[in-house]
């Protein structure tokens, strides 16, 4: 994140030069007892730096690697690559040595989009093979089949989600033509959800966290013409936004932190934002329809991420050019990473991230394409110790200083 410097900032040496007379002594005193507070107001802080970890990229073994990468709170990112070698397959890593959790050959033909990762390093993802299709879950060894077509099922979700008690979510086509979201662990599995009513269909992404919860992306019944984003916790079904009321027209696909707070893109009549919820209070953390806004458009169905911190990230691009990943309405104070920024030897001309990128840590995993043909995919560590003054603080030092001053003249 970079540091913002703005007319408060520079109201500090503005000031430290003017030559005030005795007449405005009393004037700078009322000034100084209104500002003395903001020094210890508690202002929030700013992170003032990023760094960047190379987990993987195409200079080494792979020739591609996939844009939907998941990161787990020990800072462990799962993906899916192809191979130099041929073929491709589910890997994790943290900056270190790869793991690999499954490669095409003998067993699978392909992998689906978006692999999950929970903090003991167990991996959720779909796959085809010669003879069918499945949701298995694994850490290196042997792999655990959580469901597959040979019965009920005739399809799967391409994104399932896996929770640190081992429960992965993931979406089905069963019966005739039916759609449904399901949970288990290997055993007896949950429907969470099925098109028989209030739903008429589901998106291709699902989320769970620690307490069960799992949120998704629907269509309403045939009729109603509205769709929006929902929780299932214990059989009670939430709707955390529509479009049935309010301004919202349509949604991203949703992003589900451990305390069960959301985030998702969203259009209007006039725009789209990136917004959460919590608690049921909606918050706005960018859009590009508010007056000044920087932000021109937001990227990716599955764009936006959230933690238990609240934090949210996204991707952006802005209305004087450029783009990156952001976590807040500044373009300044809080970019992650933009285009043209260097990164590992080179710039960065497109940026990419998945609705799981995002850890309780403040660890952020994206994909990097760079100027020299490289796609990287890289961990950021976002300070949040790490803190500036904020502008009032600064001039209430500014104003304390100088009283300072008058008070040694009049001594004098």
């Amino acid at each position: 994140m970079r540091l913002r410097v703005n007319s408060a900032y520079l109201s500090y040496s503005f000031l430290a030069e003017v030559m005030v007379s005795k007449s405005l002594q009393w004037t700078l005193q009322t000034l100084t007892a209104g500002l003395w507070l903001s020094i210890f107001s508690g202002a929030p802080a700013q992170a003032v730096g990023v760094s960047f970890t190379q987990v993987a990229s195409t200079s080494s073994s792979f020739s591609s690697l996939g844009s939907n990468a998941s990161i787990n709170n020990a800072g462990t990112i799962v993906f899916q690559g192809s191979l130099s070698s041929g073929g491709n397959g589910i890997f994790t890593g943290d900056g270190g040595t790869l793991t690999t959790i499954a490669t095409t050959g003998s067993s699978f033909s392909s992998f689906g989009n978006t692999a999950s990762i929970n903090s003991a390093g167990t991996v959720a993802f779909s796959a085809n093979s010669a003879t069918g299709q499945g949701v298995f879950t694994g850490g290196g060894g042997a792999l655990t089949p959580i469901a597959d077509n040979s019965g009920t099922f005739l399809f799967f979700n391409t994104s399932p989600a896996i929770n640190d008690s081992g429960t992965v979510a993931f979406g089905a086509l069963f019966g005739i033509a039916n759609t449904g979201i399901f949970a288990g662990n290997g055993g007896v599995l949950t429907t969470i959800a099925t098109d028989s009513g209030p739903f008429a269909g589901f998106s291709n992404t699902v989320a769970i966290n620690n307490s069960g919860t799992v949120a998704f992306r629907a269509l309403l019944d045939a009729g109603v013409n509205g769709e929006g984003i929902f929780s299932v916790n214990g059989g009670a079904t939430t709707t955390i936004v529509d479009n049935l009321n309010g301004a919202f027209s349509s949604f991203g696909n949703p992003s589900l932190s451990s305390v069960g707070s959301t985030s998702f893109l969203a259009t209007t009549s006039t725009g789209a934002g990136v917004y959460s919820v919590s608690g049921g209070a909606l918050v706005t953390i960018a859009d590009n329809f508010s007056a000044n806004t920087p932000f021109q458009g937001f990227v990716g169905g599955n764009g936006t991420a959230i933690n238990s911190l609240g934090t949210v990230a996204f991707r952006a691009n802005l209305r004087g050019g450029g783009g990156g990943i952001f976590v807040g309405s500044d373009p300044l104070t809080d970019s992650v990473i933009r285009i043209g920024d260097a990164l590992f030897g080179s710039t960065v001309t497109n940026l990419q991230l998945g609705s799981q990128s995002l850890n309780d840590n403040n660890q952020l995993t994206f994909l990097a394409t760079l100027a020299d043909g490289r796609q990287v995919l890289t961990r950021a560590d976002i300070p949040n110790t790490q803190t500036v003054p904020e502008p009032a603080s600064l001039v209430g030092m500014a104003a304390l200083g100088l009283w300072g001053t008058f008070a040694a003249r009049k001594k004098k």
